[in-house]
């Protein structure tokens, strides 16, 4: 084989890896378009949430389930829970749904969010449902308190 082949089947192995690693790099941006468009699943939202639990609260948590930092409801939060608990399917007697709740100086709800790791209900319109009556709420206000508290409610059906 003499010089000029030599060079040339060099050149024509470059090009192929070249053309290998531009394919393997534009199957790679496919790949993440089609991710962007494909819908997750609730799991896959909370597993790729950019949200971490640092981020979800700012400070500690009153993990008390009486009220949120001594700051009671001042709406009727028991009887939507016994409305709930009249109207949810027996089979779910003895699990629990457990929000995150932050609420404001004035005791207004800012962001409820279900923890999945205390959660035992998995039926998704019982955690909404839950979730709704949470956002509903209300809280003594306290103008001295933190822009934001939180703390957990939990229904146990």
């Amino acid at each position: 084989m003499n010089k000029t082949t030599c060079l040339l089947i060099l050149s024509l192995i470059t090009f192929l890896i070249a053309c290998e690693s531009t394919k393997s790099a534009n199957e790679a941006i496919n790949s993440d378009l089609n991710t962007e468009d494909k819908e997750m699943t609730i799991a896959e939202e909370v597993e790729n949430e950019s949200i971490g639990p640092a981020q979800l609260t700012v400070g500690e948590t009153d993990r008390s389930e009486d009220g949120i930092f001594g700051r009671k409801l001042t709406s009727d939060f028991e009887s939507g829970v016994n409305q709930l608990k009249a109207n949810v399917d027996p089979k779910y007697k003895g699990e629990k749904v457990q929000i995150i709740t932050c609420i404001d100086q004035r005791g207004i709800v800012m962001m409820a969010r279900m923890d999945e790791k205390v959660t035992t209900v998995k039926d998704m319109d019982v955690q909404r449902l839950v979730g709704k009556l949470v956002v509903e709420q209300t809280f003594e206000p306290k103008s001295s308190a933190p822009d934001r508290e939180c703390g957990i409610l939990s229904v146990t059906f």
